[in-house]
């Protein structure tokens, strides 16, 4: 019987040693999830669309997401999705107006990031978010 739990603490110790590398790793990077509430009055837009919806964000979409805390939920107001610079794009500003535009929001926060998970069914998206640039 010894054996027997002898295994099983060594189990217990490899697991939590990989939780806590993993929990490491990413109190390194800097990068938090947040997942955020999309209802009807959200305006998303992509590279090709002004007018998309939930279902055009994908998982891997780098997005810009204006929001508001509203009942202790955080709910999205503007999403957009960042296009992809090539390497032969030289780096321009953008036309004034442009969603890409640098502004700070007047209504909410912003917060910015990668697309891991949109649910249809709960209308969230929820991203990996990278920390506020100091500047």
């Amino acid at each position: 019987m010894s054996k027997f739990c002898f295994r099983t603490t060594i189990g217990i110790g490899i697991t939590a040693l990989a939780v806590s590398a993993t929990q490491v790793a990413q109190a390194g990077s800097g990068l938090t999830t947040q997942s955020y509430k999309v209802d009807d009055g959200c305006k998303i837009v992509t590279a090709d669309k002004k007018q998309a919806t939930l279902t055009d964000l994908k998982v891997g979409d780098k997005v810009n997401i204006r929001y508001r805390a509203q009942n202790g939920t955080l709910v999205a107001d503007r999403i957009v999705v960042q296009q992809p610079r090539t390497t032969q794009q030289p780096k321009t500003p953008p036309p004034s107006g442009h969603p890409r535009e640098k502004s700070q929001p007047t209504n909410g926060l912003l917060a910015r990031g990668t697309i891991i998970d949109v649910d249809t069914q709960s209308n969230t998206v929820m991203i990996e978010e990278k920390p506020p640039r100091k500047n």
